[in-house]
């Protein structure tokens, strides 16, 4: 078995470690390919220094990313070393730019190109720039993780003691900026006053937004949850205006009383870190079509590659690393089909030491049940990050998918009261965020989606929980004590 082999490799002994998670939504084989080839390369950068990294998914809907827990910790400490500079904030924003255009560039580059003919060969250089791009935002991304403020927290909060004015904590950080989110509900909601909509309303809205359709591999699929997300909205366009006035009026409160604070403080170190919090959620934001978005507007180029390789877009995502990808258009070699079939069940990404392993099938379940399910199941109390304070008593909502129609119909079903608990939330989950009682989150800090939602909708929410969808279900009674971060399964 190909399991025995990996185990049985010098120093790759999973078993005997711990290990910390680091991400879990919906991902296909590629995005967990992207977010693991940071670890295969020889980095400078303190996000990306680790040796022991596992990334799964287990059909139907098993998945997440792990890192040795001592890994976990010595990143955070080097992480909270590189951001104690706050001149390295403002440095690490102007690099978030330059991938942003480069991404654009890009896919405006394909949108202009016939590739219905292409051959392997000349279809490889564009997929290569598209790869490049996907590894090259990974790489930068994880600078946002959100062992990134912890440090920068207690400066902050030193800084407001030092000052008198420490219950402003709250409302210093809150970023009165807008955000990718609100930018997407804007543009919806100038396309919904319309009669009708064409198909280029559709195109040039799914060009603008494309994360908000990641795990969707045609632009049919892609204009199908449009119409039915559009016939749902049309009933309630004055209520989403309001919503969106509202919304702005709180950013206009929000940026006016932090004024009246900072011009009290006259602190311009303290400015300097609020950057983090006030734009760190909003580029993270910014920079996920690099890897989930891009592939929406690379549909052209992927549906040629998918013809030359006989198989659907979805089913390379799903199926095939990149590196096999690469092989097939430069060698025209493609795995196995029993290869592809094992993974259907599971798929399992190992990077030690640089060395990257997949294992699949029955082998990829059984090595992750005894790695992760077996050391982090049975608990009934969790201590997380507090993203807003506030506590309550419900049931709990699990949610495991990012994908735009799945998470319509999880709306249909979500009742007022109940506690949504998700790995990360997702932009186009913010209607599932608005009904909830409080918020749980798997992965996360307070400058991620999740904290910057809550704090907007003043919902109680608590992040960066371990392994919490591992001992959580659907209808299990919870006690969400977001004063102090804890879970507590009643």
């Amino acid at each position: 078995m190909r399991l025995l082999k990996v185990l049985q490799k010098p120093h790759h002994d999973f078993l005997e470690k711990e290990f910390s998670n680091e991400w879990g939504e919906r991902a296909t084989l590629w995005c967990h390919d992207f977010f693991s080839y940071p670890f295969t390369i020889k980095s400078e950068f303190p996000w990306n220094t680790i040796s022991n990294n596992l990334s799964y998914f287990i059909h139907p809907d098993l998945c997440g990313s792990y890192i040795e827990k001592k890994e976990f910790l010595e990143r955070g400490k080097n992480l909270a070393k590189f951001f104690v500079n706050g001149d390295n904030i403002p440095l690490l924003l102007e690099k978030y730019d330059e991938l942003i255009t480069h991404r654009k560039v890009f896919t405006e580059k394909i949108e202009k190109i016939n590739f219905s003919k292409m051959s392997k060969s000349e279809l490889l250089p564009y997929f290569k720039e598209f790869v490049d791009i996907c590894n090259t935002t990974c790489i930068w991304y994880r600078a946002t993780r959100n062992e990134a403020e912890n440090e920068v927290v207690n400066i902050v909060k030193e800084k407001l003691k030092k000052h008198n004015v420490e219950e402003h904590f709250q409302l210093l950080i809150t970023s009165p900026y807008t955000d990718p989110i609100k930018e997407e509900k804007k543009d919806w909601l100038t396309l919904i006053q319309q009669k009708s909509l064409e198909k280029k309303d559709y195109q040039n809205h799914i060009k603008n937004h494309s994360m908000f359709f990641t795990n969707m591999f045609s632009e049919k699929e892609i204009v199908d949850s449009l119409n039915k997300k559009y016939t749902l909205d049309k009933k309630s366009m004055g209520l989403l205006k309001s919503e969106l006035d509202e919304t702005q009026n709180k950013l206009n409160r929000i940026k006016n009383k932090q004024e009246m604070v900072l011009n009290k403080i006259n602190d311009s170190d303290l400015e300097k870190y609020l950057v983090l919090f006030h734009r760190f959620g909003e580029y993270r934001l910014k920079l996920k079509p690099g890897y989930a978005g891009i592939e929406v507007l690379s549909l052209p180029m992927l549906n040629r590659l998918g013809e030359l390789a006989g198989m659907s877009v979805k089913d390379m995502h799903e199926y095939l690393t990149i590196n096999e990808t690469l092989t097939f258009l430069k060698k025209g070699i493609l795995p196995e089909n029993d290869i592809l079939e094992r993974r259907k069940v599971s798929r399992v990404l190992i990077v030690r030491n640089k060395e990257f392993v997949v294992l699949d099938g029955e082998d990829g379940k059984q090595f992750v049940e005894n790695v992760i399910f077996k050391k982090n199941q049975g608990k009934d109390e969790f201590k997380g990050r507090i993203a807003y304070p506030g506590k309550v008593m419900g049931k709990v909502r699990l949610i495991k998918t990012n994908q735009l129609d799945e998470i319509q119909k999880a709306f249909t079903i979500f009742q007022e009261g109940e506690i949504l608990v998700t790995s990360e939330t997702q932009p186009n989950m913010v209607p599932l965020m608005k009904k909830a009682a409080a918020i749980v989150t798997q992965q996360g800090g307070i400058t991620s989606h999740s904290g910057i939602v809550a704090r907007e909708f003043k919902i109680p929410c608590i992040v960066g929980i371990d392994s919490i969808l591992l001992n959580l279900e659907t209808g299990d009674l919870i006690e969400v004590d977001a004063d102090n971060g804890i879970i507590r399964k009643l």
